[in-house]
């Protein structure tokens, strides 16, 4: 936005969309700063469909001031924030927020203003005026584009020793003019006339006043103090015009009062030895007059250093009156000035010690010192009180984001002010700067600024997200479904600067809660890392998802269940390398439910002339025996006839039979209960047997307990395998795939029709 402009309106603009939602914080950001003093949500329901609701007016609307500089700060921007009504699950969409700032291009300056230190001069000497082109009314901002004009006095005696006119360069925003009154008297200055014309009519500035006028007397003193900061070398100067004072020591009273704030309790020091200017000489008094002698040079000027330990505006006089000693007796000669003396920083302290939680308030202290880095205790007692407002810097990480900071200023006492409610929304350092609110002390030059580091920030706690390896439960050995762990702030955001490309997330630990003795974590990491860990890389913008599993200890392991007491189910906790944990919040750790399963097949025996079914059985362990597994419908959907391996057919005597069988399908599940379907002997009437096996591994070789293994895919449901028996090296051993015997063609006793049966051995 250009220099000198005035702002119309400011607007938010809200696109969104979400039922039971309605906006909860609307705030414009200043200086990266968030301005809470003005909420402008709406009460408004949102829609399903997308809509861009909008929000502010004009500047006054967001409460304080705002102008071009706030606007082009890279810190400007809005904070938003979404309310939902009590009830179940719903989702917000925010697609974007505009900022729409209306303003008026400036065409030439708001107003002049014509300034004097004190406002006084002598009749013999002309005197130097300030005129200077403000952007906006308070003239905080200086206008730029290039004025011309001219001065004028109401004094008819009044002349301009130069000229009355005044240019002022473009790119500049003040020139000097040179005036005179000859004659003891007053004249009222004013701005004739300018080009380009201004906005409001021409304003004064003579000594901390706003009037006009100029008083001229036939002797007098010029006295003269540049605005600085407190406690810094400031130096007064006397100019005694008209009165004869040229390289001669004279003793003159010195008096120091105060104008903005109206009182005080510290004095002016002054001279060589920086004597203080009260009847007391007291360092720790406040303001009066004191003598001292001053040695005029040969032009009639004085130069004296100048302390003052507070801040405001001040104001000093010199008085000289003559003597028979010194050949005037009866001669007064006096004269005064104002000026600034601004704090020369601020001073800020963090109560606590880091590291700091990211998303959780601190609190602290602001003070405005001197150059010696006492308090000054005028500070904030000015007729319009100064304040101080907060910014945030981020330090660490580079590359990071910035987050979101606030904070709030007390009301200053005695030079110093509290700070409450700093809060940084991300992990990483930061920088809390301050700076006076209106960037200039008392309408002088000098801004006041300062800052302190804040130490290191850590995320509030860890939130896990999983979804169960099988509907409502998992199987031990089985990974879950999807594990993700994010890092919070204290208000539930993610904080995405905990990240391991950005050196700031930590190695996560997995435990149970409940320390339960039936099994432990598995997330399948090796050396340097633990099988319960996950490396700290695997935090991609807070967020972090890698594989998980529990494992039972024994095979035959009663399961884990919310709603047994005394098998409670798993209660996951992660806690990172520096103590950040999801024990915070009880509702950040789910509770899962672990239960060991197996999956069996049956031996059947069938009519060679037909397709046979063997039984295949989900089952869990229930504490007691293996039962059927009614509540598992996913593991159906992981089987396919690729995992079945047949083998080659025998005859009923052991001997290589000439025909082949093949699988036909698996499935049909129901209760935990299903089938495997095997086609008729081919060429038809190949009567025998025959072994089935189902890998459940992930490789192409089952691990069944018989003599063949034919090629198939593994089903990768590691975790139903079982104990088997010990044919065919097995060993009792629990990883063993499951196999039965189908046999074709032969006779059974339930199908064989006898009278009578007798064996003998």
């Amino acid at each position: 936005m250009p220099t000198g402009s005035v702002i119309d309106s400011i607007k938010v603009g809200v696109q969104r969309s979400g039922s039971a939602f309605q906006d909860h914080q609307v705030y414009l950001v200043k200086a990266g700063v968030v301005q809470t003093a003005k909420n402008a949500a709406s009460t408004t329901n949102w829609t399903s469909s997308s809509v861009t609701e909008w929000h502010g007016g004009a500047p006054s609307y967001w409460t304080g001031t705002w102008g071009v500089t706030d606007v082009n700060h890279a810190g400007f921007g809005v904070a938003f924030a979404a309310d939902k009504d009590p009830g179940g699950a719903a989702t917000a969409q925010v697609d974007h927020l505009p900022i729409e700032v209306c303003y008026s291009a400036a065409t030439g300056p708001h107003h002049l203003q014509i300034e004097h230190a004190s406002g006084s001069g002598s009749t013999c000497s002309a005197t130097t005026f300030t005129v200077r082109a403000c952007a906006d009314a308070a003239c905080s901002t200086g206008y730029t584009g290039g004025v011309t004009g001219s001065l004028s006095a109401s004094n008819a005696s009044f002349s301009w020793p130069g000229s009355a006119n005044f240019s002022i360069a473009s790119g500049a925003s003040t020139t000097t003019v040179s005036g005179l009154l000859p004659v003891a008297g007053t004249a009222s200055l004013s701005v004739a006339s300018s080009s380009p014309t201004a906005t409001a009519a021409a304003t004064c500035l003579f000594g901390g006043s706003t009037s006009c006028t100029y008083t001229s007397a036939t002797a007098g003193f010029t006295v003269t103090v540049a605005d600085h900061r407190a406690e810094d070398s400031g130096m007064a100067t006397i100019s005694a015009s008209c009165a004869g004072l040229a390289d001669v020591t004279r003793t003159l009273t010195l008096g120091c009062s105060y104008v903005d704030p109206g009182s005080g309790t510290l004095p002016l020091r002054m001279g060589a030895g920086l004597t203080p200017l009260n009847a007391s000489a007291s360092a720790t008094a406040a303001c009066g007059s004191r003598d001292l002698s001053v040695y005029f040079d040969a032009s009639g000027t004085a130069s004296l250093d100048l302390r003052y330990a507070d801040v405001g505006r001040m104001s000093l006089t010199a008085t000289y009156s003559g003597s028979a000693g010194t050949g005037d007796a009866g001669v007064t000669i006096t004269g005064s000035t104002q000026f600034v003396v601004a704090p020369a920083s601020f001073a800020l302290t963090l109560d606590g010690s880091p590291p700091r939680t990211a998303g959780q308030s601190f609190t602290g202290q602001l003070q405005a010192r001197n150059g010696l880095g006492a308090v000054t205790p005028n500070f904030g007692l000015e007729t319009t009180p100064e304040t101080a407002v907060l910014s945030f810097t981020r330090l660490s990480p580079a590359g990071g984001f910035d987050g979101l900071f606030a904070g709030d200023v007390g009301a200053f006492a005695g030079g110093q002010a509290s700070l409450s409610n700093l809060i940084w929304s991300e992990v990483g350092e930061g920088r809390v700067s301050a700076q006076l609110g209106d960037g200039s002390y008392l309408g002088s030059a000098f801004n006041v600024t300062g800052q302190v580091d804040t130490g290191a920030f850590r995320p509030h706690r860890l939130l896990i997200g999983v979804t169960p390896g099988c509907d409502s439960f998992t199987y031990a050995d089985q990974p879950f479904e999807r594990v993700t762990v994010t890092a919070l702030n204290a208000t539930g955001g993610t904080t995405q600067n905990y990240d391991g490309s950005l050196g700031l997330s930590r190695v996560l630990t997995f435990a149970d809660a409940k320390a339960s003795t039936k099994g432990g974590l598995d997330t399948g990491n090796t050396s340097p890392l633990s099988a319960q860990q996950w490396p700290a890389s695997q935090f991609v913008q807070g967020v972090a998802e890698s594989s998980l599993r529990y494992r039972f200890t024994a095979k035959q392991t009663a399961p884990m269940r919310s709603t047994d007491v005394g098998n409670p189910a798993l209660q996951l906790r992660a806690t990172d390398a520096d103590g950040v944990s999801s024990s915070v919040v009880t509702a950040d750790e789910p509770l899962l439910d672990i239960w060991s399963g197996r999956l069996t097949l049956e031996s059947r025996s069938g009519s060679a002339a037909s397709s046979l079914s063997l039984p295949v059985r989900i089952e869990a362990w229930s504490g007691k025996a293996w039962a059927l597994h009614a509540a598992d419908s996913c593991t159906a959907a992981r089987l396919s006839t690729t995992a079945i391996a047949v083998s080659s057919p025998t005859t009923l005597r052991g001997a290589t039979a000439s025909w082949g069988v093949t699988a036909a399908s698996l499935g049909g599940f129901s209760g935990g209960l299903g089938s495997l379907r095997l086609n008729a002997p081919v060429p038809a009437g190949g009567s025998g047997s025959v072994d089935v096996a189902l890998n459940l591994g992930s490789t192409t070789t089952d691990r069944a307990c018989v003599a063949q293994h034919p090629t198939t895919t593994g089903a990768g449901l590691a975790w139903l395998r079982s104990r088997f028996g010990v044919a065919q090296g097995c060993n009792d051993r629990w990883d063993s795939d499951p196999s039965a015997r189908a046999s074709f063609g032969a006779a059974i006793p339930e199908s064989q029709r006898r009278v009578h049966e007798r064996q003998v051995y």
